[in-house]
């Protein structure tokens, strides 16, 4: 059975891009009689706010995106479905890294890292430096390829695009890229959908799922879509400073939704494809 999650992070109101995505997931799902997750993605606590939380839950419900697993309202995220309460099993993944030579305590700067400058690799920190982040160490040349069924055969060179990447911050903390690769296999996930833009992001988890030897996530079907642009033909980004991160935003417009992804995927969808809702675009999905 197809497995995917929509997994929406709490630190920016939702935008059309994010719509799309979740979007083009569901519809893949309900072709294929699958099981969708909603993963809220919270442990970055800085940017937490509890408007962005509600928000999620608020356009799910406007645009009809159902989901068989998740919370269904903040509460129970908070006191069900929170990483947070995930921290262990995050750890145990950390720990295993740590015990087998791939990680190292890290106490330089992004600049120092940018500057090459960094030697606590070969300074062998101890495990609990204060202030220390840990940092995966990739070897060089190290190349991770799969099959994406949007983009066919891809080919990374890691350590050109994830330079000593931070696996657990200095706060304790467990970074992106463990928790997101850990919730996947804890909930049997096998295919996911991404951005253009995380596709470092993808290449480093099947790395470190490699060390780990998760080889159900290895097996993961991939599927990276572009990405959605604004109407003045720049990214859509909850960091890009628009005005409507700054205050409630009105719902997305799931039409516009609907036709870029009609325009991004358009052998998969029918010519006459005119529908204004998530059910309706189901019937024209070929």
């Amino acid at each position: 059975m197809l497995r995917s999650r929509i997994a929406p992070t709490p630190s920016g109101f939702l935008h059309e891009g994010n719509i799309a995505a979740f979007l083009y997931t569901w519809l893949l799902v309900q072709k294929a009689n699958g099981e969708l997750l909603l993963r809220i993605d919270d442990l970055d606590n800085e940017r937490f706010r509890e408007a962005y939380l509600n928000y999620i839950f608020e356009v799910l419900q406007a645009t009809g995106i159902s989901y068989q697993t998740g919370p269904t309202n903040a509460q129970e995220c908070h006191t069900q479905w929170s990483q947070q309460l995930r921290l262990p099993m995050y750890e145990i993944y950390l720990q295993q890294l740590w015990q087998t030579g791939h990680l190292y305590a890290c106490t330089c700067s992004r600049q120092q890292i940018a500057k090459h400058q960094c030697k606590c690799f070969q300074q062998k920190l101890p495990q609990h430096t204060p202030q220390a982040a840990w940092r995966l160490h990739i070897p060089d040349n190290t190349n991770i390829q799969w099959h994406d069924e949007a983009l066919s055969n891809v080919s990374i060179q890691l350590n050109e695009v994830q330079h000593a990447p931070i696996v657990k911050r200095s706060n304790g903390l467990p970074a992106y890229h463990i928790a997101s690769l850990a919730d996947d296999v804890h909930f049997g996930i096998n295919c996911i959908v991404r951005g253009e833009d995380l596709l470092s992001s993808t290449a480093l988890q099947l790395h470190i799922a490699s060390l780990l030897q998760l080889d159900a996530f290895l097996q993961c079907r991939f599927l990276h879509h572009p990405l959605m642009q604004s109407e003045t033909g720049e990214k859509i980004s909850k960091s890009a400073g628009d005005a409507h991160l700054q205050m409630h935003p009105p719902l997305p417009d799931i039409r516009r939704c609907i036709q870029q992804l009609v325009q991004w995927f358009p052998q998969q969808f029918d010519n006459n494809a005119t529908a204004n809702t998530a059910a309706d675009l189901l019937n024209y999905m070929l």
